[in-house]
């Protein structure tokens, strides 16, 4: 099944020119996502930068994710498999680096509550 994007899902699309600089992070729209574990030489978190802020989230978990992160890098981010067949030919496909699912935008208020559980386990 091909994977959704943010806008299948109506979340409004982030053009190009938005994300010269992410807005503050109160002001970010968040999206719920978890990031396929991948294999077992996969890398356990899937890690991002964008604009000098970088972003590592854990695979196989529930996270928050800015739209622009999402989009920008996560949606961009592309590996390339050759296979090689019997006839000495190739082929070569594209497929998602991060492989992910979304679950819609985050209130506010769940925003609120999740950085303040995710700050307090890195605390504890």
């Amino acid at each position: 099944m091909p994977r959704k994007s943010i806008s299948d899902i109506g979340i409004q699309p982030v053009r190009a020119m938005d994300v010269d600089r992410l807005p503050p992070r109160e002001q970010r729209t968040y999206i719920w996502v978890i990031f396929s574990k991948g294999d077992k030489n996969a890398p356990s978190t899937a890690f991002a930068g964008l604009n000098g802020e970088f972003f590592n989230y854990p695979r196989g978990q529930k996270c928050l994710v800015p739209k622009e992160v999402l989009e920008g890098c996560f949606g961009n981010a592309v590996e390339r498999v050759i296979e090689t067949h019997d006839d000495n030919t190739y082929s070569e496909t594209e497929q998602a680096a991060f492989p992910y699912q979304t679950y819609g935008e985050a209130t506010p208020e769940q925003v609120a509550e999740y950085f303040a559980q995710t700050f307090d386990q890195v605390k504890g």
